[in-house]
This record gives structure tokens, C-alpha cells and sequence, in this order.
């Protein structure tokens, strides 16, 4: 008796630690998610970045334009 209750307990001590070892594993998958969106969301700000940047050099170049109109 004493022998099958060492062994359940053994089992259960195994089943906390492969249930520990699952919980590390989700926490690494969520940490990577997470970095995944910081990717994302650092692309979408550089995206966005040079969206303006495009805006600013077209306005550049209307005035540019309207100058160049004002001598003809």
C-alpha cells in the first residue's frame, strides 16, 4: 500500500511538472506573439512615416511649381 502510494504520488509530481513545463511553453508563445505585434506595429508606424514623407515632397513641389508659374 504504502509502495502504490509513493507511486501516485510520484505520478502527480510528474503531472505538475509537465503541466509547469506547458505553462512555460504558452508564456514563450506569448511573449512571441507580443513581439510580433511590436514588429507589426513598429512597420505600420514607418509605413506611415514615409506616407508623410511622400506628402511633404509633393507639397514641396506644388509650391515649387506655383514659384515657377509666378515668373512665367
Amino acid at each position: 500500500m504504502s509502495y502504490q502510494l509513493s507511486a501516485i504520488s510520484y505520478q502527480l509530481s510528474a503531472i505538475s511538472y509537465q503541466l509547469s513545463a506547458i505553462s512555460y511553453q504558452l508564456s514563450a508563445i506569448s511573449y512571441q506573439l507580443s513581439a510580433i505585434s511590436y514588429q507589426l506595429s513598429a512597420i505600420s508606424y514607418q509605413l506611415s512615416a514615409i506616407s508623410y514623407q511622400q506628402l511633404a515632397i509633393s507639397y514641396q513641389l506644388s509650391a515649387i511649381s506655383y514659384q515657377l508659374s509666378a515668373f512665367g
